[in-house]
């Protein structure tokens, strides 16, 4: 039942009571009237009853009377009750609109959380990038340091009899390739790995079919292709790595650990560079891990240095020679080509990293192609 319903219900007990108070009235006043015309004994009887009547319509009236109060009090209660409901309702809906404005103010806090995010993403990589150039930079300043202080003095007198000894040792193993094609020949460096199989880079290999091969001993022998692959290779990126069979065994040269490598520490390399000679003892120091190339060295390279083996001084070969890079596209964006300085060039200066192929690629492809 509601307030309404209520409020009327209470109105007609009223109503109603009050019926009931001039009705009593009504009746009390008929029988007065009636009995006034009998018998003197009668009209006693009947004054003793009407007596007793009238003090039963008085209680009755008092009983309405305090009833109607009743009703009266009740009907106040309502009102009162009303209103306190009316002013719930309005707190109530003040409370659903504050709601709904914390709520779209919510909203905008997440959307601008997730636009400082952002905006701090991309503030991290640009300082990522930063770092990454500032420390090229400063690999550039100790190459030009290092040239500036004199390339006798770049090395120990130790490091360079060691060196010397650990390339006359790694000749033995070395081979000078002579790539026969269908229009004329090119010339590469091998190595080798195990057995009758010689390590050579891919782009020498290229489209040749067969091999002349010698070692420092002057024999010459042949070697025909097992496989190669220059470009994306699986979970090894990008490689550069050929494999031939020789038709003789030849000694191989022991494998080291390319992880272990740290910042300018010295390496040695064995190849033939065009226009230098065959056989050539390269020293050079580990500059650092490349993600596309492996990993660059100083090592002096030219033509004919692909598919050099790069031994550290204990005679382990750690990786794969591929070619060379200019020290200042070797970053992270060397896929952006920038203009060069408005000067004009009389000579172009040979700052050029070496890029090598980790000797684990290396093994890893080899066990591919040779299973």
């Amino acid at each position: 039942m509601n307030n309404q319903t209520r409020r009327a219900a209470l109105k007609a007990t009223a109503l109603a009571i009050a019926g009931i108070a001039g009705c009593s009235s009504l009746g009390g006043a008929e029988k007065n009237s009636s009995s006034s015309g009998g018998e003197p004994q009668t009209a006693a009887k009947s004054d003793a009853g009407t007596l007793e009547e009238t003090a039963t319509e008085r209680q009755t009236e008092a009983k309405i009377k305090a009833l109607q109060q009743r009703v009266d009090q009740l009907l106040e209660t309502v009102v009162e009750k009303e209103q306190r409901i009316s002013t719930l309702e309005s707190e109530l809906s003040a409370e659903r609109e504050r709601l709904e404005r914390l709520q779209y103010q919510l909203k905008n806090r997440t959307h601008r959380v997730g636009a400082l995010e952002s905006s701090l993403e991309e503030r991290k990589q640009r300082i990522d990038d930063l770092e990454s150039k500032l420390k090229k930079r400063e690999n550039r300043i100790d190459s030009l340091e290092s040239k500036l202080s004199g390339s006798s003095n770049e090395y120990s007198d130790e490091v360079l009899d060691l060196a010397k000894e650990t390339g006359l040792s790694t000749r033995n193993s070395v081979v000078h390739l002579r790539a026969e094609r269908e229009r004329g020949y090119s010339i590469g460096t091998g190595w080798f790995l195990k057995d009758d199989l010689i390590v050579t880079n891919g782009h020498v290999v290229g489209s040749a079919e067969e091999f002349t091969c010698w070692l420092p001993d002057g024999e010459p022998f042949s070697a025909t292709v097992v496989d190669s692959h220059h470009g994306s290779y699986g979970d090894l990126g990008h490689i550069d790595i050929g494999i031939i069979r020789a038709d003789r065994t030849g000694p191989i040269l022991e494998t080291g650990n390319s992880d272990k490598l740290s910042r300018d520490q010295p390496l040695v390399q064995v190849g033939h560079p065009g226009f230098v000679g065959n056989w050539t003892i390269s020293l050079g120091r580990y500059i650092e891990e490349n993600s596309f190339f492996g990993f660059l060295t100083s090592i002096p390279t030219m033509s004919g240095s692909s598919g050099s083996p790069v031994v550290d001084l204990a005679g382990e070969v750690v990786g794969l020679t591929g070619g060379e890079i200019d020290d200042e596209r070797s970053s992270s964006d060397a896929n952006r080509p920038k203009p060069d300085s408005d000067s004009v060039r009389t000579s172009f200066d040979d700052e050029t990293y070496a890029t090598h192929n980790p000797i684990e690629s290396v093994m890893e492809f080899v066990d591919d192609v040779t299973d």
